[in-house]
């Protein structure tokens, strides 16, 4: 991610070339890659906004696994 960030590219688009694009691509976007009803919810839910920088990955305050909180 951070090699993409210091060659130009807008972390909103990192974003979605770790979520949304791979799913779109093994054609399983109506389950993975986004939130919305219905869709597998796993999620990890930062501290801190991941678009002012992305060092906020790693300010992790709880992860969704198939629904289930499996980190806190």
């Amino acid at each position: 991610m951070k090699l993409l960030h210091d060659a130009g590219l807008p972390i909103a688009e990192i974003i979605k070339g770790a979520t949304i694009y791979p799913a779109k691509w093994l054609k399983i976007d109506h389950l993975y890659g986004s939130i919305s009803p219905l869709k597998k919810a796993n999620i990890c839910v930062l501290n801190s906004n991941l678009l002012l920088t992305l060092e906020n990955i790693n300010d992790i305050f709880m992860v969704f696994k198939n629904g289930n909180i499996v980190f806190k």
